[in-house]
C-alpha cells in the first residue's frame, strides 16, 4: 500500500475513535440503568442464574435487591432453621423447579417512590403472571413484595409473616425417618 493509502487510513480510524469518545458519554445515561429504571431492575434479577437463591444468597445480596422490609422477613424466616415453616419455592417463578425461564415484562405504574412490574413468566413451558412491587432507594429500585395475578393473589409478604409467625416445629410428624415404628410394622432387622 502506498504510503499516501496508509495515512488516509490513519486519519479516518482517529477520527472514528474520536466520534466514538465523543458520543460515549450521551449514549450512556440513555442507556437503562437498574438503579434508575424499574424495567432494569426487574431483567436484572430474571438475568441471574439461581434466580431467588441469588437474591437472598447473603446479606449484600438481600440488601442490594430487597426492600428492607421484605429483607427482614427473609431473613427472619431463613435464620428459623424450620424446614417446615421455610420458604420453599423461587417467588421470581412461582416453582421449586425452574430451566430457561424467559420473563416478559411490562410496567403497570410508576411512581417517584414505587412501580409494580407485571412479568409473564415462561418456565419449563408453563407461563405464569406475577406482579413485582417495587420500592426507590436511594440506592436504586429494591423488590417490596411478589404476588400472583391469578384469583388466589398470593403475597410473598403475607405468606413470610404467616410462615414466621409459626412455632418452629422439630420436623418429626412431617419426616420420614426410615423408621417403621410409626406404623406399626416390623421391618425384620
Amino acid at each position: 500500500m502506498g504510503e499516501r493509502v496508509l495515512a488516509s487510513m490513519r486519519k479516518k480510524t482517529a477520527a472514528a475513535l474520536f466520534a466514538t469518545a465523543l458520543a460515549l458519554p450521551l449514549a450512556l445515561p440513555m442507556a437503562a440503568r437498574a438503579e434508575d429504571d424499574p424495567i432494569a431492575f426487574v431483567n436484572e434479577l430474571y438475568a441471574l442464574p439461581n434466580l431467588w437463591a441469588d437474591v437472598t444468597a447473603d446479606p449484600g445480596a438481600i440488601q442490594k435487591y430487597l426492600d428492607k422490609n421484605l429483607g427482614q422477613l427473609i431473613t427472619t424466616n431463613y435464620g428459623k432453621g424450620d424446614y417446615v415453616n421455610a420458604l420453599d419455592y423461587d417467588p421470581l417463578v412461582q416453582a421449586q423447579d425452574f430451566d430457561q425461564v424467559k420473563a416478559t415484562l411490562k410496567l403497570e405504574k410508576q411512581t417517584a417512590a414505587t412501580a409494580t412490574v407485571d412479568a409473564e413468566v415462561n418456565n419449563l413451558g408453563e407461563v405464569t403472571d406475577i406482579k413485582l412491587d417495587l420500592t426507590k432507594t436511594p440506592d436504586g429500585w429494591r423488590l417490596s413484595n411478589v404476588s400472583t395475578g391469578d384469583e388466589q393473589d398470593r403475597s410473598l409478604v403475607d405468606e413470610l409473616k404467616q410462615l414466621n409467625a409459626t412455632e418452629p416445629t422439630d420436623g418429626d410428624d412431617d419426616m420420614d425417618t426410615g423408621s417403621d415404628s410409626d406404623t406399626g410394622l416390623d421391618s425384620g432387622n
